[in-house]
């Protein structure tokens, strides 16, 4: 080959380099942004050397990709990746080289090592705030945009932490809503889908949940020394009236004494399970005082149904049940005043609408 000739080669071969490095570049800066992965430039990302926007403080996004959380944003400045930008009080790092007005990929939510206030301690799950003036994180709410909350722990002198990066655009915040005393229930297809709770049981928008009337339901009672010792003249009520045309059903009861300093005393006084007070049925066999009321230590005794329990319905409709000492005078002693009582009750209301 002759100096003409190869001269010629050279000549073409540098024209060709030049028209493939000026492609690149036009690329580079018109191309449509990519989806953003995890450690995006850092680890695998090719950037352009000498081409970097200054101006923004940057943060390194360090999750795995499925963790991170992209949108599409076109910001009027220039960006390169990890730049920390806040749109409408949400702080997004960007995962390309964009140029102002160009459209780009931005972080908003995901584990991410952000630039940190010098000589701050920040502790695991403390909340953080971006401060732009600063260009880094503090743990301050004045006039600074939340961020998240820290990840790992940084001492005073990391000049960087991890943070969980989460957004405050409410438009950003993936919310559920349910109409009222709604619930969600997974379905066949595994989707989740809005239910009303019924049967035995529904719930209420304060999350109280109420069992169907025949369902047997159950109440604690508390008596006082005073209340035990005044049984005769004030029964205790143990279930309210359930309402007009509606009857309670007394299933059982437990008694327990808790004994005090020293002994009851009684007669020949039992207890019983009534409707309304001292003079309504007794829809309880006899609860034997003797040995519970006076024993010496902590007691417990239980209450069964009365058999054939045969009452009016003007008697028992909408009538209250009460705890009632059936005998002539009211129990005594423990002088301490110290003896106390619980009755944990199984009751089932009853509606009598024809």
């Amino acid at each position: 080959m002759n100096k003409k000739t190869f001269r010629k080669l050279l000549i073409a071969g540098s024209v060709l380099v030049g028209v493939v490095f000026v492609l690149g570049l036009v690329f580079a800066f018109t191309a449509a942004p990519k989806e953003a992965l995890a450690g995006t430039a850092a680890t695998g990302g090719l950037g352009l050397i000498g081409f970097a926007f200054a101006g923004l403080v940057q943060a390194v996004p360090c999750d795995l990709s499925p963790n991170l959380r992209t949108l599409k944003y076109t910001h009027n400045a220039a960006t390169v990746p990890n730049d920390i930008i806040v749109i409408n009080s949400c702080v997004l790092i960007a995962v390309n080289t964009a140029l102002a007005n160009a459209e780009n990929v931005y972080v908003y939510s995901g584990k991410v090592t952000i630039p940190k206030n010098a000589a701050l301690v920040i502790a695991a799950l403390d909340q953080v705030f971006w401060d732009a003036a600063d260009g880094n994180v503090n743990k301050s709410s004045g006039g600074n945009t939340p961020c998240g909350y820290c990840q790992e722990a940084a001492l005073s002198a990391d000049t960087t932490v991890t943070i969980m990066l989460q957004p405050t655009n409410t438009y950003l915040v993936e919310t559920i809503t349910l109409a009222n005393t709604k619930i969600l229930i997974g379905g066949a297809d595994g989707n989740a889908a809005e239910q009303t709770m019924s049967g035995d049981a529904t719930i209420g928008n304060t999350g109280v949940l109420s069992l169907a009337d025949t369902m047997i339901k159950y109440a604690t009672v508390n008596l006082t020394n005073a209340q035990i010792k005044g049984l005769r003249a004030a029964p205790k009520e143990l279930v309210a009236a359930p309402g007009a045309n509606k009857v309670l059903e007394f299933v059982s009861a437990l008694l327990y004494l808790d004994y005090g300093a020293n002994v009851l005393t009684e007669s020949d006084d039992n207890m019983a399970i009534k409707y309304v007070d001292g003079s309504g049925a007794a829809v309880s066999q006899a609860i034997e005082a003797t040995g519970f009321i006076t024993a010496a230590a902590d007691t417990v005794t239980n209450a069964l149904p009365k058999i054939d329990a045969i009452v009016a319905v003007s008697a028992g409709a909408n009538k209250a049940l009460v705890l009632h000492n059936t005998g002539d005078g009211e129990y005594a002693g423990n002088v301490g005043a110290d003896t106390v009582m619980k009755v944990k009750i199984a009751y089932r209301v009853h509606d009598l609408t024809v």
